[in-house]
């Protein structure tokens, strides 16, 4: 691909540093294919990590309003001088709860704005872990309205589903829909034995993935988990979790690292996505399916918005819609090992085959290169 002439810097604002999935997915993860394209990155995200570890967790506000004015501080520092790159790549807004200042600011410079997104930010959520940042969200700013301002500003607006695509196409003049990858590199699969059918000698371990803010999802499971444990003997393992607990389970915790992320993720038999039957699940894009999936993992997922997309039932994992879908499907791959490895086998095979990292890449940038051709 020929890169237009004037894309020759652009200016990376991801909302997370690279602990933080959402980020490492919808920006980190793609930056080495735009330098391979002689394009110069430069990242400077909101939080730094130790911002990001200390917004995992409930309390500390007074250290975390030290934390987000510091950033504050940086983001106006770096907004100030971004006439000097071809592109601002912006993942979610540029700072979070205030208004739009920063954005204007940069579309007032003449700087196009590729602004890509992974959840329903213009639906209010509840944030447990920083309830000050909640009430502020609730009581004076409007997700909606400051969601449609980011669109209204953007040259571009990526939604990394369906759904957000068709949202940001409401209110944004140029609007696409780019399915996110996995750096398969980063993440090789989980070997198998040759003789799947041999009984392993340890419980199956069904494994969750995630962060502390959406942990709450596994309660959708209490009572899956209990008819399952009076059946079956095995463990719960969370990871990035904390707080689930079940009085019928061994749940066993343990603390995510991006280093450690292959090792834990091998360690399960099943990987589990619940969501909540509601609006905001359809603005979930898949992330933890996909890890799974990356992972070589069967895995049972909640049969709403884009998992029905990205999974084929019965081939690369289980959608399930009810409780009872829940207890059969864990309950079957529990006893089945050889069904287990398939499963794995080809939802690996499926990301190779159709979720390619550098074909993604090419596509984001084709849809960044455009938008500083034709900027307003």
């Amino acid at each position: 691909m020929n890169i237009d002439a004037r894309l020759r810097r652009m200016l990376i604002l991801p909302k997370y540093p690279v602990e933080g999935a959402s980020s490492r997915y919808c920006a980190y993860q793609f930056i080495p294919y735009f330098e391979s394209r002689g394009i110069a990155c430069t990242v400077r995200p909101f939080m730094d990590a130790d911002f990001y570890a200390l917004s995992l967790k409930p309390g500390n506000n007074f250290r975390k309003l030290t934390k987000f004015i510091a950033a504050l501080i940086d983001r106006i520092s770096v907004v100030a001088s971004c006439r000097k790159y071809d592109v601002v790549f912006m993942h979610r807004e540029l700072v979070p709860v205030i208004p739009a200042f920063l954005e204007r600011f940069i579309k007032w410079q003449s700087v196009p704005i590729v602004f890509i997104y992974d959840d329903a930010l213009f639906l209010l959520k509840e944030n447990r872990s920083n309830p000050v940042l909640h009430f502020l969200k609730r009581t004076f700013f409007s997700s909606s309205a400051k969601m449609q301002t980011l669109f209204g500003l953007s040259n571009c607006a990526i939604g990394t589903n369906p759904y957000l695509a068709s949202k940001a196409a409401e209110w944004c003049a140029v609007a696409h829909y780019l399915e996110i990858p996995e750096d398969l590199a980063s993440l090789p699969a989980k070997i198998y034995p040759a003789e799947p059918g041999v009984h392993q000698n340890h419980p199956v371990v069904i494994g969750w993935l995630g962060s502390p803010s959406t942990e709450k999802y596994l309660h959708l499971l209490d009572t899956v988990f209990s008819r399952l444990a009076v059946q079956h003997e095995f463990v719960l393992k969370i990871i990035g979790g904390g707080e689930y607990r079940h009085e019928a389970l061994n749940v066993v915790h343990e603390r995510w690292q991006l280093q450690t992320q292959t090792r834990q993720l091998h360690s399960f038999d099943i990987g589990i996505m619940p969501l909540p039957d509601e609006e905001w699940s359809l603005g979930k894009s898949g992330g933890k399916a996909r890890t799974y999936m990356a992972a070589g993992l069967p895995l049972v997922a909640s049969s709403i918005g884009y998992c029905r997309d990205l999974i084929r039932h019965g081939h690369a994992g289980l959608l399930v819609s009810n409780e009872d879908e829940w207890v059969s499907g864990l309950s079957a791959l529990i006893c089945d090992a050889a069904e287990r490895q398939r499963l794995g086998c080809n939802a690996r095979t499926h990301l190779e085959n159709h979720l390619n990292l550098t074909t993604q890449a090419e596509r984001l940038l084709q849809m960044i290169e455009d938008a500083v051709r034709e900027k307003k």
